[in-house]
């Protein structure tokens, strides 16, 4: 009997591709050994694209199926987002109510899997409502959250849940207060809801299971030595392409974009970068100078 995983996605038109590349680094990686059942919560996805993803699925193994789940797309309507963050994002929070069993592996639609997702399970603990890793760069809203100055926070984006567990804590409801309340005051917003709701109550992932921007490019010592932040960002898990800067853009040079496209283009055809300005030209500038004061690509190679 194959061990099943339980992976779930949110996403709507928006980051349909992105999510669909990301879906697709996992499966890639799944090893022969594991099942894997894949839902995606549809908050907005048109019909064309609801029907590439059921043919697509069609190409999988046996042992891999999809189930699409509808939710209100209007849930989020009037909850405030900055930036590059989606109202879909809040969808998180109905994921125990949506996806039944005991544990699920969350993703966001900005990540590639490199290793097989199976590997995370193994970190699950009954005590704890959902394993992440911590995001060295967010403790700038924990007075708004109601945390100490240092404490630490984690990311959402790569969450082990505990249905189970949030079930009967209620989870679902102080997930839904917790928006309400926030979802104006932050940055973050679903990030920030999730840490505010699991204060004390989350299990740390090693950073390779969430390999962030702010792990490449550290805004705070990661009490690493040299061989192992070396090892780290040789041999991550999965890659998270937090902040704005996302592989699908010009702007881009992160050491992993290639690693992305390949997946994109085998589903899409090439990318294509609308946005090259002069502006974008400048970011991208700056952020190739950060990389090279990080030591990233010497590390890398």
């Amino acid at each position: 009997m194959k061990e099943r995983i339980n992976l779930a996605f949110v996403t709507d038109d928006g980051y349909f591709r992105q999510t669909v590349v990301a879906m697709t680094s996992v499966i890639r990686s799944l090893r022969e050994e594991r099942a894997l059942r894949i839902f995606w919560i549809d908050v907005g996805i048109s019909e064309e694209n609801l029907a590439f993803l059921k043919e697509l699925s069609g190409e999988w193994r046996a042992d891999i199926c999809l189930e699409i789940l509808k939710t209100d797309q209007d849930t989020a309507g009037d909850l405030k987002v900055h930036g590059h963050v989606s109202r879909a994002a809040y969808a998180k929070m109905y994921l125990p109510e949506l996806i039944p069993g005991d544990w699920v592996i969350y993703l966001d639609g900005d990540v590639i899997c490199l290793e097989d997702i199976g590997g995370l399970l193994e970190q699950a603990d009954p005590a704890y409502s959902l394993c992440a890793a911590e995001d060295r760069g967010y403790r700038y809203e924990n007075e708004v959250l109601g945390l100490p100055p240092d404490a630490p926070t984690f990311n959402s984006g790569v969450m082990l849940l505990n249905l189970a567990k949030m079930r009967r804590d209620g989870a679902g409801d102080k997930l839904e207060e917790a928006t309400m309340r926030l979802h104006a005051k932050t940055k973050l917003h679903d990030q920030a809801v999730f840490n505010s709701v699991f204060a004390g109550n989350w299990k740390r992932l090693d950073f390779r299971w969430n390999l962030q921007k702010n792990v490449l490019v550290p805004h705070r010592r990661l009490e690493l030595t040299r061989q192992e932040y070396r090892d780290l960002i040789r041999h991550p898990a999965v890659i998270h392409f937090t902040t704005a800067s996302k592989p699908w853009l010009s702007r881009c040079v992160h050491p992993y974009r290639r690693a992305y496209a390949e997946i994109y283009e085998s589903l899409f055809g090439k990318l294509s970068f609308p946005d090259r300005t002069p502006v974008s030209l400048f970011k991208k500038m700056c952020e190739a100078l950060a990389y090279a004061r990080a030591g990233v690509l010497r590390r890398l190679y």
